[in-house]
């Protein structure tokens, strides 16, 4: 069962000026059975884990100054307060189903962004954020954020314009691991820091009437540096790897609409991507408890690097029969390689689809 309660509040102080305070109330409730019966277990009747239940309250305060009609500034301030119960530790064993804990977390933003129209055409969009978490649930989660990104946009006479955009993000984070064996129990830190970023251009031009091409080029790139525990069953006095992941790619596209008649409309387009991916992972040995052999980590490296390169064609028409009634056929067409045939191929895909409105 969910339920929600949300309230809003908006003020004027001045002409140019406004004030905004939003609240969100959630609440999540789960039920399960406290047993189940299997009968290939023994006892046939096994405990449940009790379901969890989470209360989240989130609170928006922003203020908005408008010094014209060219320029937008922007000031964002939210917090966000959440409670669960039921969990259980996380890298633990699974354990009975009583062995459950509670927790809260709470996680608070500020943000500003400013928006330009400096000259005739010109758009100028920035933002940058900034988080923190007092709790990192999940090994992806963090406990501080930095966001920013910028968009810049030109537009002549409708006959023409472009577009250029970047996003960078960087966190840091921190979770736990443990080892059950050999007894004690012994809990690690496991670091985490990541950061990603993007850039986009775009170039789009109308060299007949009715008739639009777009071309676009975007570069995608994240590393994450992580403490990683390869097994509970770790012996040794230090058992942690800090690993790499990276991956990047450059993409590449074209695609042309044109207006046949009123009525109809068709379009095309090719895109092709260049990625790369690899987890680095430096050659350690270890001994597990209870287990015969050493183990290492030796051609992980080498067995998760991938260079791959997608390209996809597709087609795509409409017909508008009537205000009511239309139709559309789509064609796609991608191919993968990567230099080896368990993930090399291709697909094709073919639909028609038939609307109706009234």
């Amino acid at each position: 069962m969910i339920h929600n309660i949300a309230g809003d509040l908006s003020f004027t102080p001045v002409k140019h000026i406004s004030l905004a305070l939003k609240y969100r109330h959630q609440e999540i409730e789960r039920d399960s059975p406290a047993t189940v019966n299997y009968p290939f277990a023994s006892p046939v009747t096994l405990l449940v884990r009790p379901s969890s239940d989470s209360v989240r309250d989130s609170f928006i305060l922003s203020a908005t100054m408008r010094s014209d009609s060219n320029a937008i500034y922007r000031l964002e301030y939210s917090a966000e307060l959440e409670k669960r119960n039921n969990l259980r530790d996380s890298g633990s064993s699974p354990g009975p189903p009583y062995l459950l804990h509670s927790d809260s977390r709470q996680t608070h933003t500020g943000a500003a962004s400013v928006s330009l129209r400096p000259y005739k055409g010109v758009k100028l969009s920035s933002f940058y954020s900034y988080s923190v978490s007092d709790s990192q649930d999940y090994i992806s989660s963090f406990s501080d954020r930095h966001k920013a990104k910028l968009l810049l946009t030109y537009t002549n006479c409708g006959k023409w314009g472009a577009t250029a955009s970047y996003l960078g993000q960087y966190e840091t984070g921190e979770n736990t691991a443990s080892t059950v064996a050999p007894a004690p129990v012994a809990s690690y830190l496991l670091p985490r820091k990541h950061h990603s970023g993007s850039g986009n251009a775009g170039v789009w031009f109308s060299p007949a009437e009715r008739l639009t091409i777009t071309t676009s080029y975007s570069y995608l790139v994240t590393d994450t540096d992580q403490s990683v525990l390869f097994s509970s069953l770790i012996s040794d006095a230090n058992p942690l790897v800090v690993t790499n992941y990276s991956s990047s790619a450059h993409i590449y596209g074209i695609d042309a609409v044109y207006a046949i008649s009123e009525p109809v409309d068709i379009s095309a387009s090719f895109q092709q991507s260049f990625s790369r991916s690899r987890f680095n992972v430096p050659f350690r040995s270890f001994s597990l408890a209870g287990v015969a052999g050493p183990f290492d980590t030796s051609d992980i490296t080498q067995l998760t690097s991938l260079y791959y390169v997608e390209s996809a064609v597709s087609g795509r028409a409409d017909w508008r029969i009537s205000s009511t009634f239309g139709c559309s056929f789509d064609y796609n067409y991608r191919r993968f390689d990567s230099g080896n045939s368990d993930y090399d191929g291709s697909v094709h895909t073919a639909m028609l689809m038939f609307k109706a409105k009234w």
